[in-house]
């Protein structure tokens, strides 16, 4: 299952085919009401715009580190040094608050799934299966 879009409203909640045909009806109804709740809650907009301001500190990281690998001058190696580090530790700092974020939106996902249906036994069935 995955859930992607910028707003509420655009959302989308998709689900494999393969999925569909392993799991049962109350089964698949905790996957879709797992899906609104990440909707319900803006986690796909969260996370993508994390993955945007992360990536460019990650593609600045990786320049850095092979221009001071490849630099002949030792001022111009210590400044890409420094620089790699200080964008290595600021991806660092935002992946792990996304992480964080990561965990938490599963567990309230998770939570918001057993109280729509009713069931959290299908919820655990459909993550087992």
């Amino acid at each position: 299952m995955l859930t992607y879009g910028n707003l509420p409203r655009t959302a989308r909640i998709v689900v494999s085919q393969g999925l569909l045909n392993q799991l049962g009806d109350d089964e698949i109804a905790t996957i879709y009401a797992l899906g609104l709740g990440q909707i319900h809650r803006w986690d796909f907009f969260v996370m993508s715009l994390v993955l945007l301001v992360t990536l460019p500190f990650y593609e600045l990281y990786q320049r850095a580190s092979a221009w001071g690998n490849n630099g002949q001058q030792p001022i111009w190696r210590w400044t890409a040094t420094g620089l790699s580090c200080v964008c290595y530790g600021i991806w660092c700092l935002l992946t792990g608050t996304a992480l964080l974020n990561s965990r938490f939106r599963l567990d309230y996902s998770d939570r918001h799934a057993a109280e729509i249906t009713g069931n959290p036994n299908g919820l655990i069935r459909a993550l087992l299966k």
